[in-house]
């Protein structure tokens, strides 16, 4: 019983310490908004790398770097940054509702513009055609 005891007030002081809140901000830190438009950015970037927008991944890094410079951080300061965002996570779960908010808008800004008059509708029937002259090669052949 007092085994049992002992690990439960173990786990109760590791479970604690590690939500200690770290008041050492940095000082090169942006302020939260602007942490979450870098990290929003950085999730754009990783996002289009997966999906083979970016193809080769030294561009990607490339990008990476731009975005940090962007923010006048170096990669060591963003990774300075994101250590003290994760030992404060009150501050880290407020930063992501941001980023996930402005990731969200940009996903809006997107899917109206893609169904607005302002995206060509030509290329629907661009499409349309090439389906057209696919089918008619098709059927040429077939006969």
């Amino acid at each position: 019983m007092k085994s049992c005891i002992s690990i439960i007030l173990v786990m109760l002081a590791l479970g604690l310490s590690s939500c200690k809140q770290d008041s050492d901000k940095p000082d090169f830190m942006p302020e939260q908004d602007k942490m979450a438009s870098l990290l929003t950015e950085i999730h754009i970037t990783e996002a289009l790398t997966r999906c083979n927008y970016i193809q080769d991944r030294r561009k990607s890094n490339n990008y990476y770097k731009e975005i940090l410079d962007n923010y006048r951080l170096s990669p060591e300061q963003f990774d300075s940054c994101i250590a003290w965002y994760s030992n404060n996570n009150k501050e880290y779960l407020e930063l992501y509702t941001l980023v996930t908010d402005k990731l969200e808008t940009e996903r809006q800004l997107i899917l109206s513009r893609y169904y607005s008059k302002e995206y060509p509708k030509s290329i629907w029937q661009e499409l349309d055609s090439i389906q057209q002259i696919n089918g008619f090669l098709n059927w040429n052949y077939n006969k």
